[in-house]
């Protein structure tokens, strides 16, 4: 029996995404989050209903047809675009729509960028340079940093752990600026995540000087 996610999004950016002012990589993130839990899946159905209603009335009292409430699902599925037979065969990854279309290409042929001793990323198309794909190595340890702005992290495969818990597969940890932490990969196998940054993040010490150069603030 697959375990259900422990760690979740905040119900602020569930109402967003439900009502439709979450869009581009944070919309990508929790629709991603919603597939693995069923829990939040509930929680923006809830919100969607209630939005429902809400502009039903609003329609009663205005005249409106009541046809405003976004489709967030069908903007989100225009942004990932449409991929080929090709891809979707070759598309062999664990992890469900709406990522598997986004990223589009077989996990042996992700072009990953190593940016640490074996930690790679890739940035994922249409969603660069807020969403990537992180790639650590079983047991490795990313180096210690902090954040400007918020970061979300997911795992899609295997595990990490850090002072504030362990995190698996459809986990989310929010890092907020101020949380200075250093992720370590689980022994098991590399630990590969869906991570969304809506700003740099500050890497520590002499390392952090030159991993910090040269990068570029994400945008949400």
């Amino acid at each position: 029996m697959l375990s259900r996610p422990l760690h979740h999004p905040d119900e602020a950016d569930l109402v967003g995404y439900a009502n439709g002012s979450t869009t581009g990589a944070s919309a990508l993130f929790i629709a991603t989050h919603l597939a693995y839990c069923p829990a939040c899946r509930g929680a923006v159905a809830t919100a969607e209903a209630v939005a429902g209603t809400l502009m039903d009335e609003e329609a009663l009292a205005g005249g409106s047809d009541g046809s405003a409430l976004p489709d967030v699902t069908g903007v989100l599925q225009e942004q990932v675009g449409a991929t080929t037979s090709a891809q979707r065969a070759g598309a062999a990854w664990s992890v469900p729509e709406p990522l598997r279309s986004a990223v589009g290409i077989a996990p042996a042929a992700v072009p990953w960028q190593n940016i640490w001793f074996g930690v790679k990323e890739y940035p994922i198309p249409g969603f660069e340079p807020a969403a990537r794909l992180l790639w650590i190595p079983a047991s490795r340890r990313m180096p210690r940093h902090d954040h400007d702005g918020v970061e979300w992290t997911m795992v899609v495969t295997g595990d990490f752990s850090d002072s504030t818990g362990r995190y698996g597969v459809g986990d989310v940890q929010i890092g907020v600026p101020g949380l200075n932490h250093q992720p370590k990969a689980g022994p098991g196998g590399p630990c590969i995540c869906l991570v969304v940054t809506e700003a740099r993040l500050n890497f520590s010490g002499l390392l952090g000087t030159v991993l910090n150069w040269g990068r570029t603030p994400a945008a949400r």
